[in-house]
């Protein structure tokens, strides 16, 4: 399984996250909000999509394997993500629009860093475990 799409899809997500974090730091306080939306949305769009190509092309495919342990890892790895999305699409909802951004900045900032930490972790975690099985999986495993 060819999984070069999904490794540059985290390096992608991970410079998304700079580009939130420069402008979550940027010292022109009027227009941070903006900025901070901006990056916000095409973090979350480019994350949404990242997201969907797994769902439907390695998750099934490992999730059909013959091989239990490989079963097991693939559901475990989904179900973890299923909660991470809804983590995440919660936290998008509630900063959906720049007025809650501008109102609530030092909450907004405490919760993007959290959520940095999880997709952080995440993406470790698949880069080194999930990747690497689901790479060397055949079909026959």
């Amino acid at each position: 399984m060819d999984l070069s799409r999904y490794y540059q899809d985290h390096s992608d997500l991970l410079i998304l996250v700079n580009a939130l974090q420069s402008a979550i730091d940027s010292t022109d306080e009027k227009l941070r909000p903006e900025l901070v939306f901006e990056a916000l949305a095409k973090l979350s769009g480019r994350l949404m999509v990242h997201l969907a190509f797994e769902d439907k092309a390695i998750y099934p495919e490992l999730l059909n394997s013959k091989n239990a342990e490989v079963t097991k890892l693939a559901t475990e790895f989904q179900s973890e993500m299923a909660t991470i999305a809804t983590v995440f699409t919660e936290f998008i909802y509630r900063w959906s629009d720049i007025n809650s951004i501008r109102e609530s900045f030092d909450e907004f900032k405490e919760e993007t860093f959290t959520i940095f930490k999880v997709l952080g972790s995440r993406v470790k975690k698949e880069n080194e475990v999930f990747y690497p099985i689901a790479e060397s999986y055949t079909g026959e495993l």
